[in-house]
């Protein structure tokens, strides 16, 4: 019984897969971050390639005639 006191003790005092705990929490962070950039600004993105394909498709009408 003391061998298994002693080895969760040893477990929870190892900082072995504290990196990863680390690097796991700054992906979700930065997902987070970009789910929210891109929900917030998606419509204003879409709103210039909209633009965009509005000016390539007059651009080229003006060309062939």
């Amino acid at each position: 019984m003391l061998y298994w006191i002693d080895y969760v003790r040893s477990w929870m005092r190892s900082e072995e897969g504290q990196d990863i705990i680390e690097y796991a929490l700054m992906v979700v962070l930065v997902a987070v971050v970009g789910v929210i950039l891109f929900g917030t600004i998606g419509g204003s993105i879409k709103n210039i390639w909209t633009e965009v394909q509005n000016v390539v498709t007059t651009a080229a009408g003006q060309v062939t005639t």
